[in-house]
């Protein structure tokens, strides 16, 4: 084994242990230790620490060889794996906003319209592009923008630009809530 790949795990260990901060975390016949006075023993590479590392490799042993913990290799990471390739061509002509990050599409819009579905050039997976601009983004990173309610497209106050209603300054339905509000937002104009 390279000294790297020792190192590595000594830092997961010494991390493991940290996570515990300073509440006890181990009793002996001389004291109790908190998790990151362990922590620091292993750092420091003291007797104690160096045998609570020993411990835990022998356990982890002991338990691989009766059966009570499983290992399996975690396979390579392939950037498409888990990638869920759906058919995205029902979404064409729908709105969509981005709403983990809600920050507009290369537009200048919070909503643009679906023209088509792509292979995304650089990640493989399936992006849309736009009738608004000639961006495209993955899929997984959009939603459609409406609801069991009526579409924010159906308030006469929305505002594609800013991909808002301006009477309630909802971003994703024009809902009852809404329309009591465009009455009196009606009444301000």
């Amino acid at each position: 084994m390279k000294i790297e790949s020792i190192d590595i795990l000594k830092q997961k260990i010494i991390r493991t242990y940290r996570k515990h901060g300073d509440e006890p975390f181990l009793r002996t016949n001389a004291r109790i230790y908190t998790g990151n006075e362990i922590a620091n023993e292993i750092e420091q590479e003291t007797e104690f620490g160096v045998e609570c590392v020993n411990t835990i490799i022998q356990l982890t042993i002991d338990l691989l060889a009766r059966d009570k913990m499983k290992y399996e290799p975690k396979p390579e990471v392939d950037p498409q794996a888990g990638v869920e390739h759906k058919d995205y061509s029902g979404y064409i002509g729908k709105k969509v906003h981005k709403p983990k990050s809600d920050r507009p599409f290369k537009s200048g819009f919070k909503i643009n319209t679906v023209k088509g579905v792509i292979e995304h050039p650089i990640l493989g997976i399936p992006a849309y592009t736009f009738e608004e601009d000639d961006s495209y983004v993955e899929c997984r990173r959009c939603a459609i923008a409406a609801s069991k309610a009526t579409s924010v497209y159906d308030c006469k106050h929305f505002d594609e630009r800013q991909g808002r209603n301006l009477c309630c300054n909802d971003k994703l339905l024009h809902s009852r809530k809404c329309e009591g509000i465009c009455d009196k937002f009606e009444e301000k104009l």
